[in-house]
């Protein structure tokens, strides 16, 4: 069976939403619970849920390094998670991602289940 053409690359977002659910979910999983600094990327999108937010009000009110703030977005948003209003302009500020807006009731009941 010949394969099907190959488009060009696609963002990580879109390719999350063509595929199961259950990718995501390990995904979300993996960088929540499974994974180092997992509590401090719940943390940022759970404040990135109430309001967005710039790294600089992140670490202020989480009570985290800038260092730390940037490192777990730079991270979120590779994975698409969350999105930059303008991209490279300091002092912009994040949000939530329509994928990440979906998964919130998923990030819930990870905090749930990973706590001590």
């Amino acid at each position: 069976m010949p394969l099907a053409k190959q488009g060009p690359e696609l963002p990580l977002g879109v390719l999350y939403s063509r595929l199961a659910a259950g990718v995501v979910e390990r995904v979300l999983w993996f960088l929540i619970a499974g994974s180092r600094g997992g509590l401090n990327r719940a943390r940022i999108l759970k404040a990135l849920s109430d309001r967005p937010s710039n790294p600089h009000q992140l670490s202020e009110r989480l009570e985290l390094n800038y260092k730390t703030v940037t490192h777990h977005l730079g991270l979120l948003e590779r994975h698409e998670l969350v999105v930059n209003a303008s991209e490279g302009s300091y002092g912009s500020p994040y949000f939530l991602s329509k994928l990440m807006e979906h998964y919130l009731p998923l990030l819930e009941e990870i905090m749930e289940e990973d706590k001590p």
